[in-house]
């Protein structure tokens, strides 16, 4: 859960940033780079410890760099490639038609998925939805908040931190309360056995996608003063990601 969760936000800042930026090749080089390297470390670790994994093939791959990505690293390429159109297409949405477009992509590929996927006996139901698609909706929720400013309004307040932590607060309580149903339904049909962990473990359910715009909420309300530190250590947050969702 809090890989995914940890997905929506990161990609959540890579809106609110890009937004107001321009796809500049040499940052684009600067991705593949790091993409590469991590890989090469990957390559060591693995032959340091004698792993089985390091075939011939695996070790091609590693030594290319683009040639050993995982699906995040693709797709989040894919993304920077596709945000100089994403960019110009958002700003060109009026305020109205942007928030219709973040509320029926949310219900659409998020709520009733989430609903109707908990029943093992009916269909996957994705709705023709991918990887890159999810990428694109949390990159254009982070763009929004940017654009929208201080404007923004959740049941009539003014979005603060304490409403990242309202948010956090049910996507965890509702992925975790979720599960616990499901165990209890679990007692009486062993078909949900195969479901025990489906609102925490499950694709971009609904209950992560709160806990990502959540946190993504909290730490941008948060009064942080400027640290070099922090900056070092956020430079790296791309490699951490990478490392974290391949492993």
């Amino acid at each position: 859960m809090g890989g995914k969760a940890g997905v929506v936000a990161f990609v959540m800042i890579t809106g609110y940033f890009m937004i107001s930026s321009s796809f500049k090749l040499h940052q684009f080089g600067k991705l593949v780079g790091q993409i590469w390297f991590y890989s090469l470390v990957m390559l060591g670790i693995a032959m340091g410890l004698g792993l089985d994994t390091v075939t011939t093939r695996n070790t091609i791959l590693a030594l290319l760099p683009i040639g050993s990505m995982s699906w995040f690293a693709q797709i989040f390429l894919v993304l920077y490639i596709l945000t100089p159109v994403i960019n110009r297409l958002l700003h060109w949405l009026q305020h109205r038609y942007y928030l219709i477009l973040l509320a029926a992509s949310t219900v659409i590929w998020f709520v009733i998925p989430t609903a109707l996927n908990l029943w093992p006996n009916r269909p996957h139901t994705t709705f023709g939805f991918k990887h890159i698609f999810y990428f694109i909706v949390f990159y254009s929720m982070g763009a929004y908040i940017k654009l929208a400013g201080s404007s923004i309004k959740l049941c009539s307040s003014y979005i603060t931190q304490k409403t990242g932590i309202i948010l956090s607060t049910i996507g965890i309580l509702g992925a975790f309360g979720g599960d616990i149903l499901v165990d209890v339904l679990a007692t009486t049909d062993s078909v949900y056995m195969k479901q025990i962990f489906y609102f925490t473990q499950n694709d971009y359910g609904f209950f992560q996608l709160l806990l990502g715009i959540g946190l993504f909420i909290t730490f941008l309300k948060a009064e942080i003063t400027y640290s070099s530190w922090i900056n070092t250590v956020a430079s790296t947050t791309f490699g951490f990601t990478y490392y974290t969702i391949i492993s």
